[in-house]
């Protein structure tokens, strides 16, 4: 039995009903578009290429015309994302290459800089960076990304939609980055820390 997509104007009048319905049949678009053969990404790395522009679509619904121009954008949206996503991973790949003993070096100087008042004061300011967000997207942080768990995974395993799994997801790590940016010197720590 095939689902209808939804209507244009309830889609852009924000119904939820109207986007879980649209979600399942834009996710597959988005994801066959991040994961082009051409940009080499693993596949929880085209999951979130594919996440980003389905919330980047979200933003941009109020422009759009019609359905077909719809997919066109989130095809066009998740494709770009995907080739930048590539593109960083090959810069960092081989940037890694020319110096991996200057990365291992500094890797291991920056953590055994960190004294255990530091570590500690890290630690307490990252839980109140995810304190920011409600239980439930923390806990669907945690397997995303501590436990490596795929959307599809969380969604069965919690019996939420696909769309509000993946959308949970990327909304809390936009609360994360921006609490993030509002303290520059935890922002510093982290990247020398876990690089």
């Amino acid at each position: 039995m095939s689902i209808d997509f939804p209507d244009l104007c309830a889609l852009k009048a924000g119904n939820s009903t109207a986007w879980d319905v649209a979600f399942y049949h834009l996710w597959p678009i988005a994801l066959r578009a991040a994961k082009h053969p051409q940009t080499c990404l693993v596949p929880w790395e085209a999951e979130d290429v594919a996440s980003e522009a389905m919330l980047e679509v979200i933003s941009r619904i109020q422009n759009v015309r019609s359905i077909d121009e719809i997919k066109a954008l989130l095809t066009t949206i998740a494709y770009r994302r995907a080739v930048s996503a590539a593109r960083r991973k090959f810069a960092v790949k081989r940037s890694a290459q020319d110096d991996g003993e200057l990365i291992a070096a500094s890797s291991e100087s920056a953590s055994s800089r960190l004294s255990d008042i530091e570590r500690t004061e890290m630690l307490l300011s990252l839980r109140k960076a995810l304190s920011v967000l409600d239980p439930e997207t923390q806990l669907l942080l945690l397997e995303k990304i501590g436990h490596e768990l795929t959307y599809q995974e969380i969604s069965a395993r919690h019996d939420v939609p696909l769309g509000t799994v993946c959308t949970k997801v990327a909304r809390g790590l936009e609360k994360i980055r921006a609490h993030l940016r509002e303290c520059p010197a935890l922002l510093k720590e982290l990247r020398e820390h876990l690089r």
